[in-house]
């Protein structure tokens, strides 16, 4: 069985080489920036991200099964990290949103726990979604991108971004429907 340079790059980093990690962040950081950055459109948060995305590899090193070659693998990885990036800001804005309603309204813990319950049942929706037409929702609903703007950074069609859309708010539609009963 012949190996690929990318098999064995992955054995000698498995067995901890920085020189092979060094080859492989030099390789494809550029790779999975772009992956990044075409998600959330911000040099910075891609850099970061990007890194983490490497960190994480080399932390990770001896536990990692990649069955495919490594740029797919850090692709992968890149738009992971880039979609709970995205799922934590919009926890976060959440969150605070729900905290100014909490302050300024009477405390009735049927509302409180039925308002908790809804929003666990949507997240759950969310995360349940294939990942491109997750990706399209978040990027539409909770960082107010433009279809075209979601097309654009993703290379995709606006007809492909607005029928994802549309699949993507009926199985929420779907999802809320069947709770309030």
């Amino acid at each position: 069985m012949v190996l690929t340079i990318s098999e064995i790059l992955f054995g000698k980093l498995r067995e901890g080489d920085q020189s092979a990690m060094k080859e492989i962040f030099t390789v494809y950081y550029t790779s999975v920036y772009h992956t990044i950055h075409r998600m959330i459109n911000n040099h910075t948060t891609a850099e970061d991200i990007a890194q983490e995305v490497f960190i994480d590899l080399w932390t990770k090193r001896e536990q990692l099964l990649i069955n495919s070659n490594i740029e797919a693998y850090l692709r992968k990885m890149a738009v992971n990290k880039t979609l709970n990036h995205l799922r934590s800001i919009k926890n976060s804005i959440f969150h605070d949103d729900a905290d100014d309603v909490h302050s300024t309204e009477s405390f009735d813990p049927f509302v409180d726990e039925s308002f908790h319950d809804l929003e666990e049942t949507i997240h759950k929706c969310i995360d349940s979604m294939p990942a491109q037409r997750k990706l399209i929702f978040v990027l539409s609903r909770f960082e107010d991108y433009t279809n075209k703007k979601i097309a654009d950074h993703l290379g995709l069609s606006i007809k492909t971004v607005e029928n994802q859309m549309t699949k993507a708010l009926k199985t929420l539609r779907h999802t809320i429907e069947y709770y309030k009963r």
